[in-house]
């Protein structure tokens, strides 16, 4: 059995308000099933509570295929979203900010082919960075398309590495 984590957020929208939810996909082979065929398996959990206090029963789904996981995922995020006592979260209401950078805005002197590194972090609560809205200029130059952007919801590394033209 195998299985991967990844965090998606969810909103019911009030006042922006918005949760994470846990999804975790695990392949299981069961004796009963034709040897080689696998079964697939969607879980998603939330840490948030419904309004009796316990936490929101997570979400099971067993016919997962390729075709029909976002689908899958969109329904099961809105059954966890109508159980969840939206007025006890708090609202997001800063903007996400600048860890570290490098080099830094005050650095002279930077060789021209030096890499451009950027962390950025949301503090919770949070309703994520959306890393299609990241942009960066390097002298008034856009070079958004050329960015390498990892992490999830909340914080992003931006990496921008130069293109190295070379003259004959």
């Amino acid at each position: 059995m195998s299985s991967f984590t990844v965090d998606v957020f969810n909103s019911l929208a009030p006042r922006g308000k918005k949760i994470i939810v846990t999804g975790i996909l695990e392949q299981v082979d069961l004796q009963e099933t034709v040897d080689g065929e696998v079964i697939w398996i969607l879980r998603l959990v939330t840490n948030f509570f419904k309004s009796d206090g316990t936490l929101a029963t997570p979400v099971y789904v067993v016919e997962v295929t390729e075709d029909t996981l976002s689908e899958e995922i969109r329904k099961g995020i809105s059954e966890i979203a109508s159980q969840i006592e939206w007025d006890n979260i708090e609202e997001d209401s800063k903007p996400p900010h600048i860890v570290s950078m490098s080099p830094s805005p005050s650095e002279e002197n930077v060789n021209i082919h030096s890499n451009v590194q950027v962390r950025l972090r949301d503090s919770f609560p949070t309703v994520g960075i959306d890393p299609a809205t990241i942009k960066l200029k390097v002298n008034g130059i856009d070079v958004t398309s050329e960015l390498d952007i990892k992490g999830v919801d909340n914080e992003f590394l931006v990496t921008w590495v130069p293109q190295i033209v070379l003259e004959t």
